[in-house]
C-alpha cells in the first residue's frame, strides 16, 4: 500500500468518471511510510492528511488535514499490480478508482 500511485481509473455506479475528474492526468496519492498521505487533484491542488489501516480488514481510512473534509474509508485491493480503491463511506459509496504505481513523481 505504501508508495506513489497514479490515478489510472475512476468509475461512479459502474460508469467511468475519469475525463470528468483527472481530465489533465495530473491525480495522484503518495502513501508514505510515516502514515502521512500527500494527493493532488487534476488542478494541481495538493492535499495531506493521514492514512490508518483497519487491523482486521482490507479497509483504509484518509484523515485529512483540511478540517472542511471529512473522513473517507475505502475497502482496498490489488488486482494485477494496481490498487483498487472502493468507497464505503456515506460520501465515496459507489466511486472505484484505479491507481496503478510510479517510481517518480508526475511533472
Amino acid at each position: 500500500l505504501v508508495g506513489l500511485w497514479d490515478l489510472y481509473g475512476a468509475k461512479k455506479e459502474g460508469q467511468s468518471i475519469l475525463a470528468k475528474i483527472d481530465p489533465e492526468e495530473k491525480q495522484y496519492i503518495f502513501i508514505r511510510w510515516d502514515r502521512i498521505y500527500k494527493e493532488s487533484d487534476s488542478a494541481g491542488q495538493e492535499g495531506t492528511g493521514y492514512w490508518h489501516i483497519h487491523g482486521h480488514k482490507p479497509e483504509l481510512t484518509l484523515l485529512s488535514h483540511n478540517k472542511e473534509k471529512g473522513a473517507e474509508s475505502w475497502k482496498v485491493a490489488f488486482e494485477e499490480g494496481m490498487l483498487v480503491l472502493s468507497g464505503i463511506s456515506d460520501s465515496n459509496k459507489g466511486i472505484e478508482y484505479t491507481y496503478k504505481r510510479l517510481n517518480s513523481f508526475p511533472k
